[in-house]
């Protein structure tokens, strides 16, 4: 049968079957009539794209494009020859995405954002649990909602599909998933050092974007665990990112649940480093005692919330402790505490609080097994904290609590080879280790 040909002309030199001269935006035949030519149809193309071997384009027609069924050509060596064809042509996207456009990254993007919020629930469900509730903007919300000032960026975007990329190939045991994660991870590192070698002043929605990228690459480097001690750059990043803004930047919004989910990385990495975390020095401190006060007048503070950040305050102190420690040793005097009475009193003042730090969260411990049905203790206690993480965060604080005090024994009696052994390092991908690694506070 022989094909007929479509016209090309406007839609009323079609309907009245004459010539048209296809001439733009108003053909002769209309202008000459005097009426208002309704232009010229948009020709869309249907066709199957469920494989993926095209055939050479017609050349009588180039935006021709036909399509074999099974997957089979016309020419079964086009497809070695040309492994990359592709038809650059004005309707080479499909109809949604002239529609709507990136239609197809934004789905992939959503999916992308739904499962890093659900790596990150995996991997620290105790911490999202304790701290979540407390927050003014939760850390999922920021990663789930694209609405969110800079939570869309290209370096921020290529973070969250190596995260969301590894944790589905480490559940489903596939090594090309994680091996595409780590390119992606390759690719998340060019874009976030373009951004950070830009010589601009930089706005507050990206330096929470920047912080927000070096969390979840830290979380990636831990589940990876191809090195374990390459999450420490990342930690030096936010540490230097922080202490540029200030502790004033922290105090609310989205900059506070970023300081608080910063801080466990930050405690653990001094630690490891042997050098003072900056988070010891008073204006730090005194910023984190107040943000704590005000969630009172929130109607969010909690007696566990307090106890936490006495703790806190105190376990901030080892990493400096450790420091000095180990550079009187490195001295010719053979001393591990170069000013004694000075040292022993910082050290002696911090086994006195968290010894008083333990005995409350203990006896909160068990007074919560007791007082089970008691909705008015546990809501005093745990405040907004959902009551069914209640024993698993106070018994992870008092981990990190009784980690400390070794660690200060260790100092006190000037065992450095007993305080090596102490710190360990989280066990990579496994979910349980890092949420306790988070909840001790960097101390496990």
């Amino acid at each position: 049968m022989v094909g007929i040909p479509r016209s090309s002309g406007c839609q009323a030199c079609v309907r009245r079957k004459i010539k048209c001269d296809e001439t733009r935006p108003s053909c002769r035949e209309c202008v000459r009539r005097r009426l208002t030519c309704p232009g010229y149809p948009e020709r869309f193309r249907f066709c199957n794209t469920s494989t993926r071997d095209i055939q050479q384009p017609n050349r009588r027609n180039k935006y021709i494009v036909s399509y074999r069924r099974g997957g089979e050509s016309h020419r079964p060596d086009l497809h070695n020859q040309h492994p990359t064809f592709q038809i650059n042509t004005p309707f080479s996207v499909t109809i949604d995405e002239r529609v709507v456009s990136n239609l197809t990254t934004q789905a992939f993007d959503s999916q992308y954002r739904a499962v890093s919020c659900w790596a990150v629930t995996e991997n620290f469900p105790g911490f999202v649990a304790c701290f979540g509730p407390r927050m003014d903007v939760n850390f999922l919300d920021f990663l789930l909602h694209p609405e969110f000032e800079g939570s869309h960026s290209v370096f921020l975007v290529w973070v969250i599909r190596c995260l969301s990329a590894i944790h589905v190939g480490q559940i489903k045991n596939c090594q090309a998933t994680i091996i595409k994660s780590r390119q992606m991870y390759q690719q998340a590192l060019v874009c976030l050092r373009k951004i950070l070698s830009r010589p601009i002043p930089f706005s507050t929605s990206l330096v929470h974007s920047i912080q927000t990228a070096m969390l979840l690459l830290i979380a990636y480097e831990l589940k990876d665990g191809i090195s374990q001690t390459s999450w420490l750059s990342h930690a030096a990043g936010i540490a230097q990112i922080m202490c540029l803004n200030g502790p004033e930047a922290y105090m609310s919004g989205f900059g506070r649940t970023l300081f608080v989910s910063s801080r466990p990385f930050l405690i653990g990495a001094a630690f490891l480093r042997g050098e003072v975390c900056f988070l010891e020095r008073g204006p730090w401190r005194k910023m984190a005692a107040e943000a704590t006060q005000s969630e009172y007048k929130k109607g969010i503070g909690s007696r566990f919330g307090d106890m936490m950040e006495v703790a806190l305050a105190e376990i901030v102190k080892c990493p400096g402790l450790i420091a000095k420690a180990m550079s009187a040793n490195s001295r010719p005097t053979g001393r591990i505490i170069e000013d004694t009475s000075s040292t022993e009193e910082t050290i002696t003042e911090a086994q006195n609080s968290l010894t008083i730090a333990k005995a409350d969260l203990s006896e909160a411990f068990a007074s919560l097994r007791i007082s089970d049905h008691n909705e008015n203790y546990t809501k005093e206690l745990l405040g907004p904290v959902p009551s069914q993480f209640g024993e698993y965060l106070v018994q992870g604080s008092l981990n990190g609590i009784q980690s400390a005090l070794d660690i200060l024994d260790h100092l006190q009696r000037n065992d450095l080879d007993g305080l090596n052994r102490k710190l360990e390092l989280p066990g990579p991908s496994d979910g349980k280790s890092l949420d306790q690694f988070a909840l001790s506070m960097g101390v496990i």
